[in-house]
């Protein structure tokens, strides 16, 4: 059977990096270079990545939250 697909990166969105990173390398054995600067990790174990997003970047204004027509085309 042939593979049809296949990804080796996933992104997870958190609210404290540095504990996440203590799960994902101590308990889980995946490497970093992340010094704790800077908002976003990147962690390998073998050929898969995990890239760490800060939560807070990513919120958004309860009145920027809903995706109308309008918003998309407004300037």
């Amino acid at each position: 059977m042939t593979t049809k697909f296949n990804f080796n990166t996933a992104g997870l969105f958190t609210t404290d990096n540095t504990r996440m990173v203590a799960f994902y390398r101590d308990i889980m054995g995946f490497e970093t270079d992340w010094n704790g600067e800077g908002p976003d990790v990147r962690m390998q174990l073998g050929n898969m990545w995990l890239i760490l997003f800060p939560r807070k970047a990513f919120v958004m204004e309860p009145h920027n939250s809903l995706i109308t027509r309008e918003n998309l085309l407004a300037d």
